[in-house]
């Protein structure tokens, strides 16, 4: 499955072209205008994650949700060229176009195509500068193998599919072999501490800067109001704002944007930074922050934070966290600091045991 595909022979198409979509411009929906009661409808925004998918809705009288097996495309911003396949039913945000069969495609020759839209939108547009706004219904074209005819071979994408479901299957299933035993924690000798006696929590200095002018391709990274991509956005020449070894979150979203940052890094307005405050300043290190950060999260997400009900720096404070102590009640840095050591040692073990199965 390593092996590159060979090209040579394959051909363009425009996305409007007969053999392949009716491009329609969306619904253009403010997602924040959306309800919530009694939900029914996906809602389709510009996300590189969950199919798409940002969340439920109720359905709206007079506007017609799009149907299920149609595609997706973000047009713009950091997820740009994101293409899914939808199951259900759906609504869609700004800036998201949907791809409409003009034949009934296979599910495996539209996996194939998402894919090949994805990689061409990542390849030769950009986000902020290039975008896929002015060219997706003119200019914007995509490979495609093709049969004898010159025309694609859906023939070729189904069986291509079909070859890396079963390759993917086959590596699911020798993964098993190489996943060791979970052990349970045993936390006797842990104590309950408050987030906001650890650290101070407030936004990350950042540059008054479009993200145009900001996101320059240099090699410093720029944090943004992202759960992926431990919440980078891309990367400047400008100099960094914060240090690195500091845990960071997005005070819009959820606390899926919880990351800890080993490197320095240029802030965003709504990143929200932990500093170090208290008898504890300065023990905090690469190890033990990994182990607060994973402890942190877990605590946040069991509140249930969303769009709707934000995770804010109040309300962080506010959390209580499980933590290993000594004997005298303080904090057990040294656990903390050789657990998430053979962690990452067990976990180096499993991906060489991973790369002998490739």
């Amino acid at each position: 499955m390593k092996n590159k595909i060979d090209t040579s022979n394959w051909k363009r198409f425009h996305l409007y072209d007969d053999c392949l979509f009716t491009i329609d411009t969306g619904n253009k929906l403010n997602k924040s205008e959306m309800t919530t009661i009694t939900p029914t409808i996906n809602f389709i925004g510009r996300s590189s994650i969950n199919n798409g998918i940002t969340c439920m809705v109720d359905a709206i009288e007079n506007i017609t949700p799009y149907k299920a097996g149609n595609l997706t495309i973000a047009l713009g911003g950091e997820y740009l060229g994101s293409c899914f396949i939808h199951e259900n039913d759906f609504y869609t945000s700004q800036n998201v176009n949907v791809l409409i069969p003009k034949w009934d495609m296979s599910i495996n020759v539209k996996k194939f195509i998402s894919f090949v839209i994805f990689k061409e939108s990542r390849t030769y547009y950009k986000a902020f500068k290039n975008e896929l706004n002015r060219h997706i219904t003119k200019d914007f074209s995509i490979l495609l193998p093709i049969d004898k005819t010159g025309k694609p071979d859906w023939e070729y994408m189904d069986n291509y599919i079909n070859k890396i479901e079963m390759h993917v299957q086959t590596k699911m299933n020798n993964l098993s072999l190489v996943k060791g035993n979970q052990t349970q924690i045993d936390t006797t000798n842990f104590q309950s501490f408050i987030v906001g006696d650890l650290f101070d929590i407030h936004p990350t200095i950042s540059y008054k800067m479009t993200n145009a002018q900001l996101l320059d391709y240099g090699e410093n990274p720029v944090l943004a109001n992202s759960y992926y991509h431990n919440g980078i956005r891309g990367y400047s020449t400008q100099k960094t704002t914060e240090k690195g070894n500091m845990i960071t979150f997005s005070d819009t979203v959820d606390a899926n944007t919880i990351f800890y940052q080993e490197n320095d890094f240029i802030g965003c307005p709504h990143v929200q930074g932990l500093y170090e405050i208290g008898e504890y300043k300065g023990c905090w290190t690469k190890y033990s922050l990994l182990y607060f950060v994973t402890v942190f999260k877990v605590r946040a997400k069991l509140k249930g934070f969303d769009y709707g009900n934000k995770f804010r720096r109040d309300i962080a404070s506010k959390l209580d966290v499980l933590l290993p102590v000594n004997q005298d009640g303080k904090i057990n840095f040294k656990y903390m600091e050789n657990y998430m050591k053979k962690i990452e040692k067990k976990s180096q073990k499993r991906i060489n045991n991973l790369k002998t199965l490739a």
